[in-house]
């Protein structure tokens, strides 16, 4: 490994005491990538030694760091076991076999419905409590009901072109296959040849489609963006998809989770020999009888590919899952509140000098410290006795986001960092633990914002900050 020579930083205003430790500030001058960039470091032992500060207190746009925030938030305050309900209920009456009202699929926020996978296993189950109160056909529709998060879809800072992207999709109180639609897309030739796109799995025929897109200039990828909204049926998908690449399915946004999910059941019902009169969107009335509910998996799992693979749809939906269950009000602003007094409650919060306003980082206005987020990384190392939250962290070498980060160390030691990345458009971030098989574990926070350098060197400089100060040997006596 490239060694880096460091000399002693005190670190006066950290909340961790502190002892000789690494200064970062020759390497954040003399790097390039990080000319006139903004840099935020806090490395500190479980011992509570201090191994380097760097503009450690400062606010940063995290990016998908804000995950760590929204999960720790989520396991200490709806517990590792939480699971998300969702109902199935019917208006009306049954005679001679005939339901003679709605069937009601009553959302919960379970975000695992068609995600990943089949929906059969789940759509089992509420056919067959339908079968065991007697129906054999609807004469009504099948309406999906997703009043379980109220209000808007997604945050309003979010920019509008990742709003249209399966990365940038809300969240409903009934979500279906990750809120996502997908279209197969094939380039054409030759630069501005027109693109075949044919929309997939899940059809959603009450939409206009329109294809303002073009085969773009080789080696400049897929630049494919879906312009959609929740209250319009229209949609375009526009930009380019190079030449000469392969066939691909595109992931977009679904505005229409709830309909989309009524719309599948009801088909599967049909499949089954239970009929139906269509399907709708709306919500359940008052005097609907509940026949039964089914459970989604864990928070523990779900929050697994929430970190690893740094999912945004899961993210939002545990943090709205918190404003719901906490305050009866899935809307932003609550959820903000709520996971501000979670922080509050465990003791990390600090002097509260920080701004969330999303769960998963894709908004540019969220911004914490890397010693906020260092001591939330520690409560969760001391207190989270369930290892959910550390299970949910990749290794770097072996998976998630963070599979090819730290290429140069021995794999014993990089199998032994549990982190979760960040990145957006001249942000990085990497923050998390080095848990070695012997020696005392690390917790650490490096936060890159306003680099103008490639994301390669980015992560370079990222890596090399990291393994420096955890395995110099000041830090490592």
């Amino acid at each position: 490994m490239k060694k880096t020579v460091f000399i002693t930083l005190i670190a006066a205003s950290l909340a961790f005491p502190c002892r000789a430790g690494v200064d970062i500030s020759d390497y954040l001058n003399n790097n390039p990538a990080l000319r006139g960039a903004y840099v935020g470091v806090c490395a500190v032992t479980l011992d509570g030694d201090t191994l380097a500060f760097h503009n450690g207190n400062g606010l940063f746009v995290p990016a998908s760091n804000m995950k760590l925030v929204t999960t720790a938030s989520a396991i200490s305050s709806l517990g590792a076991d939480y699971r998300y309900r969702t109902c199935i209920a019917v208006s009306g009456e049954v005679r001679e076999s005939v339901l003679y009202g709605n069937v009601y699929i009553v959302g919960g926020g379970d975000p695992t419905i068609a995600y990943p996978g089949s929906p059969e296993k789940v759509f089992t189950s509420w056919m067959n409590m339908l079968s065991a109160a007697g129906i054999r056909k609807i004469e009504g529709k099948v309406v999906g009901d997703g009043g379980f998060f109220p209000g808007m879809k997604e945050h309003p800072t979010w920019e509008l072109a990742d709003t249209g992207t399966y990365y940038g999709t809300g969240t409903s109180g009934l979500q279906f296959a990750g809120n996502t639609l997908n279209f197969k897309v094939a380039p054409g030739q030759c630069p501005g040849d027109s693109i075949a796109v044919e929309q997939s799995f899940p059809a959603t025929p009450w939409m206009n489609f329109s294809y303002d897109c073009t085969t773009g200039e080789k080696g400049t990828g897929d630049q494919l963006y879906l312009y959609t909204a929740d209250y319009s049926e229209n949609a375009v998908l526009r930009g380019t998809y190079a030449c000469g690449k392969k066939p691909k399915v595109v992931g977009c946004s679904n505005k229409f989770p709830e309909l989309t999910c009524a719309r599948e059941f009801a088909l599967f019902l049909e499949s089954r020999g239970i009929s139906a009169d269509g399907y709708a969107a709306g919500a359940t009335p008052e005097d609907a009888v509940k026949l039964g509910e089914t459970l989604s998996a864990p928070l523990r799992e779900i929050i697994v590919p929430l970190n690893k693979e740094s999912d945004n749809f899961l993210a939002e939906t545990v943090f709205r899952t918190m404003g719901r269950e906490l305050a009866v009000d899935a809307g932003y602003d609550s959820c903000t509140k709520v996971e501000k007094s979670v922080l509050d409650s465990i003791g990390v919060s600090g002097d509260g000098n920080f701004v969330i306003v999303d769960g998963s980082g894709l908004s540019s206005k969220d911004f914490i410290s890397p010693a906020l987020i260092c001591r939330i990384l520690r409560h969760m190392l001391e207190k989270d006795s369930s290892g959910a939250f550390l299970n949910s962290l990749p290794r770097a070498g072996i998976d998630g986001t963070v599979s090819s980060f730290l290429p140069g160390l021995p794999d014993e030691v990089r199998h032994s960092f549990h982190l979760k990345s960040g990145s957006m458009g001249g942000v990085r971030a990497y923050s998390g633990y080095y848990l070695p098989k012997n020696g005392t574990p690390v917790i650490f926070s490096v936060i890159i914002n306003n680099s103008s350098a490639s994301a390669s060197r980015l992560v370079t400089a990222a890596g090399e900050i990291i393994s420096s100060i955890i395995l110099s040997e000041s830090s490592c006596k």
